[in-house]
């Protein structure tokens, strides 16, 4: 029967062999991926998506009431200066 440990994987097959799984390869599998620049790139992300989030919500209100009012106007044949 073959070791995980002493043997050199089989290139033959196509799915990854899970007996040879070692918890303790999670550090290696971190510094590969890169975790802090992942996670700077999402922290940064987030931060844009909240600040563009909160100036719509501060910016969109009124546009959208001054285009009703502005609408409402031309359908009633008045005009933008007029009461």
């Amino acid at each position: 029967m073959p070791s995980p440990r002493t043997d050199p994987p089989s290139s033959s097959r196509s799915t990854p062999d899970w007996s040879s799984f070692d918890p303790r390869g999670l550090p290696a599998l971190a510094s590969r991926l890169n975790v802090r620049l992942v996670l700077a790139l999402a922290i940064v992300a987030l931060v844009g998506l909240i600040t563009s989030g909160i100036a719509i919500q501060q910016i969109l209100p009124g546009f959208l009431a001054e285009q009703t009012r502005q609408r409402i106007m031309r359908r009633s044949g008045r005009h933008h200066g007029e009461q």
